[in-house]
């Protein structure tokens, strides 16, 4: 994230309660930290896997480096 430039803060970041990102709809390549809560670790964690697929959905992306995304819990 160092190398992409300013970040802010957006809310309701495609689903998630917040990021800090450097996205722009103008940008072909941007970053993200998503902030997910939930009433539980699973709950927090469906949530998560929810808002990577709907950046993956809108985009029609093949691949995404969110830290793999089956890694921390959920089939994919």
């Amino acid at each position: 994230m160092s190398g992409g430039g300013p970040l802010k803060v957006i809310s309701d970041f495609f689903g998630a309660d917040e990021a800090i990102t450097n996205y722009d709809i103008a940008r072909k390549e941007w970053v993200a930290t998503l902030i997910v809560s939930g009433k539980d670790r699973k709950n927090a964690l469906d949530r998560r896997n929810s808002v990577v697929d709907s950046i993956v959905d809108r985009y029609n992306l093949d691949v995404c480096d969110a830290i793999p995304r089956n890694s921390m819990g959920g089939p994919r």
